[in-house]
């Protein structure tokens, strides 16, 4: 639990949230800025193109030791300073809050399985095709379905 280490009270944290969001449709999201830095920036909430793609918001995510890699290694490809807002995270669970032209409903907790080109679970809220999602049973524990995304399960 995050404490106010000025006043000791925990229900700063809203607050102190919306102010480094900037406020609006702001988020949190962690960027690459250079090669072994990551830093916490305010973005913009992602534009979901209708019947392509539907909004998330990120639950719980995990490093994967190819986001390590990406982040302290010399890439093959030389990688765009600084990298997309999320970037380059890919396994996570959130909530569907637009489901865009899916089957999926606001609220439905699903398992995110992004190509390349939408690996952005460490944002609060990421778009990606609903190709990209699969359904989780209602009451699932979101942090043991994370894990389960790098075996495959």
């Amino acid at each position: 639990m995050w404490v106010s280490h000025s006043t000791g009270r925990c229900d700063e944290v809203p607050r102190v949230l919306a102010a480094a969001r900037g406020g609006g449709d702001r988020l949190l999201a962690a960027q690459i800025v250079d090669q072994g830095r990551i830093a916490c920036i305010s973005c913009a909430t992602p534009e979901v193109h209708f019947g392509a793609e539907v909004l998330i918001q990120t639950l719980v995510t995990s490093i994967c030791g190819s986001d390590v890699r990406t982040v302290f290694q010399p890439a093959a490809e030389p990688l765009q300073y600084p990298c997309p807002p999320g970037f380059s995270g890919h396994e996570s669970v959130g909530l569907v809050i637009e489901p865009g032209g899916s089957s999926l409903k606001p609220g439905d907790l699903v398992l995110a399985v992004p190509g390349t080109g939408y690996t952005r679970a460490f944002a609060e809220y990421q778009a990606m095709p609903s190709s990209s999602l699969i359904a989780l049973p209602s009451g699932a524990n979101p942090s043991k379905w994370c894990w389960r995304s790098s075996l495959g399960l």
